[in-house]
């Protein structure tokens, strides 16, 4: 019988780095259940507020979007927080899965070193350290595009819907859904929202809408604040930039989400990938893009490295990548850089590559 063949170098490194990363997720996630994941208060203060009234709420969660939160409520705070930020890293898990398979992934080894890498990326080491939703949702929304992919139209929708009332800002998915004429979708979906928001407006009355539009009024005032360094969508981009003016903002949006809608238009795509060519561009036109937000690029990522296979491709992917996966503990220095603006805003270049892979 011959002799095994020794293991290669590379299989070695892959080996060792999904280790390590094991044992890094495995110390940190130990290190947020027990000390403090930020955000989380976020949505916990949304569940306080949807079963008695808060004089000043931080949180910007449309009254519809309480009912979601509300049963936080009835779990003591660590315990809410341990299992919160538990359930995100194994949506992580369902993703990579998920997304891998629709696209031809069947190796465990390759699913675990996809797995390592997205949980090394900075968007979602900073999701799941701050206690942020995003992995949820955007399990959800996975989940919906799978059920679609069966023909279960309706329950599609619903879930959909509910990634919506999660995190609002998927809601900017629906042209999608109306490209890809998916009208029992759309309709399991609006039927769902306008569910959640009646009964919202009998818990709570009319008045309650009237408040979160008082709340979210300030957002509009102006884009000076946008240029902070976690803010990596064309805001951040143009204002860092010195570009101020929203006319200009709006002049650029436009031209992204209609150059967008143009290319799903013309090339009829199966609808899972016309959404996940959609993300790179959802996250340059929100007006706040957080870099925890940009976890929504995870199935992007398996779809193009799929589709592409020649060198030039998947190195533009892996520079994608870097980008977006990057962060600056402390970005000061970069104000005082000819060109820093630019390099602060490595997330909003990372993602401009991947639109353009997209289109």
């Amino acid at each position: 019988m011959a002799a095994s063949a020794k293991p290669r170098l590379t299989d070695i490194v892959v080996s060792f780095l999904i280790l390590l990363t094991a044992i890094k997720a495995v110390y940190s996630l130990w290190h947020i259940i027990t000390t403090s994941a930020p955000d989380f208060a976020y949505y916990y203060q949304a569940s306080e507020e949807a079963v008695r009234t808060l004089d000043v709420p931080i949180h910007l969660l449309p009254p519809a979007s309480l009912l979601l939160y509300a049963p936080l409520q009835y779990v003591p705070y660590g315990v809410a927080q341990g299992i919160w930020v538990l359930l995100s890293f194994f949506c992580l898990f369902a993703v990579v899965i998920a997304v891998g398979r629709s696209v031809g992934v069947k190796n465990a080894r390759v699913f675990a070193l996809i797995a390592a890498l997205a949980y090394l990326s900075f968007p979602t080491q900073f999701t799941l350290g701050m206690g942020q939703v995003n992995l949820i949702a955007l399990a959800l929304v996975v989940a919906s595009v799978s059920l679609e992919r069966q023909e279960r139209s309706m329950i599609s929708g619903v879930v959909m819907a509910v990634s919506w009332l999660l995190k609002p800002e998927l809601v900017l998915l629906l042209p999608v859904m109306v490209i890809c004429r998916k009208w029992k979708m759309i309709g399991a979906a609006v039927c769902a929202l306008c569910t959640a928001i009646a009964v919202s407006v009998m818990l709570w009355g009319t008045e309650a809408y009237t408040i979160y539009g008082q709340r979210l009024a300030p957002l509009s005032r102006g884009l000076a604040d946008a240029g902070i360094y976690y803010n990596q969508s064309l805001t951040g981009l143009l204002v860092r930039g010195g570009i101020t003016s929203a006319w200009i903002y709006l002049a650029v949006v436009i031209g992204v989400f209609s150059v967008t809608c143009y290319s799903l238009g013309k090339k009829q795509r199966p609808f899972a990938e016309s959404i996940w060519a959609y993300m790179p561009a959802l996250l340059l036109i929100e007006p706040i893009a957080w870099q925890h937000h940009f976890v929504l690029l995870l199935p992007t990522y398996l779809m193009l490295w799929a589709r592409h296979t020649s060198l030039r491709m998947r190195g533009l992917i892996a520079v994608s990548y870097f980008l977006i996966s990057w962060n600056f503990a402390s970005s000061q220095f970069l104000d005082t850089m000819p060109l820093g603006w630019l390099i602060a805003s490595h997330g909003s270049i990372g993602a401009l590559i991947l639109w353009g892979m997209t289109l």
